[in-house]
């Protein structure tokens, strides 16, 4: 298993702080596409209502 992620450049995710970064930086997506889809549900029943 060890050369397939070595083989495909896996391993750089890994090393130092790189899979803490990516980790964060997905948590920052999730959290503006939440906001995101929050104002839009709110948005859209204004709009109907409207």
């Amino acid at each position: 298993m060890q050369a397939l992620v070595t083989d495909l450049g896996f391993d750089v995710l890994f090393k130092g702080t790189n899979f803490t970064r990516l980790l964060g930086g997905m948590w920052v997506t999730l959290k503006i596409s939440l906001i995101s889809v929050a104002l839009s549900i709110v948005l859209g029943i204004l709009a109907r209502h409207g």
